[in-house]
C-alpha cells in the first residue's frame, strides 16, 4: 500500500515537473483556455451533462438579475446611445414585472438553466419588458405641435407627419437603447458565470489542468480577469454594432407614403377603350387606375 502511495506521489511530482519549463507551461495555458472556450460553446449549444454534473450552478431569471447587479459593469456605461440611469429604469421596470406578476410565463423566470437556454430566456425577457418599457405615448399631446413645425422648405403650412415621426423617433429611441444596453449586460454576465464552470469542469476532466491551477494559486483569477476584460471589449463592440443597426429602422421612416398614391395621367382619365365581346357588342375596357383598384381589392380579399 505504501508502495502504491510513492508510485502516486512520484506521478504527481513527474507530471509537475514538466511546468518548469516556461514554453511549455505558455503552451499549456493556451490549450486550456482554447478547452475553456470549447466547453462554453458546448453549453450554448446544449449540454445535459454538466447541468446534471454541477447542478449548483444552474441559475433561474432572479439569481441572474442580481449576479448581473453586483457586476463590475454594472455601472460602466456602454456606449453613448443609452446611460446608466436609462438602463436603471430598464431594471426597474423588470423589478416592477416581478412584483406586480406580470411576468410573462413563456420567460421561465423561476426555471433553473445553464447554457444556451439563459440566453433564450434574456432574448424573451426583452422582448416582454419593451412592451410595458414604451411610454405613454398620449403624455405628448400638448407637445405635438412643436414636432409639427411651421417653415420647413420655406412651404409655410404645419408639417404634421413630421410630428409623427418625431414620435416614433423618439419613443423608440428611449426605449429600445437602453434595452440593448442591459441585454448585452445581462448576456456578459452570463458567459462570465460559464467561464468558471467550464474552468471547474476541465480541472476534473483534464489532470494536467488540474495540477496547473494547483501549483499556480493565483492563475485562475489571473485569467478569469483576462477574460473578464475581453468580454468587457466584446460587449462595447456589441453595443456599437447593434445601436447602429437599429438606428436605420426607425430614422429611415417615410409617414408620406401610406398616403401616396402617383399621380395618373390625364388621358388615361379621359380615353376610354372598348373592346368587342362574343356576341358582338362593345364592352368598355377599365383603365389603368380601375385595374390597380381591382388588383388592390383582390389583394385585401386574398389576405383575409
Amino acid at each position: 500500500k505504501e508502495l502504491s502511495n510513492f508510485r502516486s506521489e512520484l506521478a504527481v511530482l513527474e507530471g509537475k515537473q514538466k511546468f518548469r519549463d516556461p514554453h511549455q507551461l505558455q503552451t499549456m495555458i493556451g490549450n486550456l483556455l482554447q478547452d475553456v472556450c470549447k466547453r462554453i460553446s458546448d453549453y450554448l449549444d446544449g449540454d445535459l451533462e454538466v447541468a446534471v454534473k454541477f447542478p449548483d450552478f444552474l441559475m433561474d431569471l432572479d439569481d441572474e438579475l442580481a449576479l448581473e447587479e453586483d457586476s463590475e459593469w454594472s455601472d460602466q456605461p456602454l456606449g453613448t446611445n443609452a446611460s446608466v440611469q436609462d438602463e436603471e429604469k430598464w431594471r426597474d421596470i423588470i423589478q416592477d414585472m416581478f412584483d406586480e406578476e406580470t411576468m410573462p410565463t413563456h420567460v421561465n423566470a423561476d426555471k433553473r438553466f445553464l447554457g444556451g437556454k439563459q440566453f433564450h430566456r434574456a432574448k424573451e425577457l426583452l422582448k416582454a419588458a419593451m412592451a410595458e418599457a414604451f411610454p405613454d405615448i398620449s403624455a405628448m399631446k400638448e407637445y405635438v405641435a412643436s414636432g409639427a413645425g411651421y417653415l420647413e422648405g420655406g412651404l409655410q403650412r404645419e408639417n404634421w407627419e413630421r410630428a409623427t415621426l418625431s414620435i416614433v423617433k423618439m419613443t423608440s429611441s428611449i426605449t429600445v437603447h437602453p434595452g440593448i444596453n442591459f441585454l448585452i449586460k445581462q448576456v456578459g454576465t452570463i458567459f462570465s458565470h460559464l467561464f468558471q464552470v467550464a474552468l471547474k469542469d476541465m480541472k476534473q476532466r483534464s489532470p494536467d489542468a488540474d495540477r496547473l491551477i494547483e501549483i499556480c494559486p493565483g492563475l485562475q483569477n489571473y485569467i478569469t480577469d483576462k477574460f473578464d476584460d475581453m468580454l468587457w471589449h466584446l460587449m462595447q463592440n456589441a453595443a456599437e454594432n447593434m445601436h447602429m443597426s437599429l438606428k436605420p429602422w426607425y430614422s429611415c421612416l417615410d409617414p408620406n407614403l401610406p398616403n401616396f398614391y402617383p399621380i395618373e395621367e390625364a388621358e388615361d382619365q379621359e380615353s376610354d377603350l372598348y373592346e368587342m365581346s362574343s356576341d358582338g357588342s362593345y364592352v368598355r375596357t377599365p383603365n389603368k387606375s380601375e385595374l390597380r383598384e381591382q388588383k388592390m381589392e383582390g389583394g385585401v380579399f386574398a389576405n383575409i
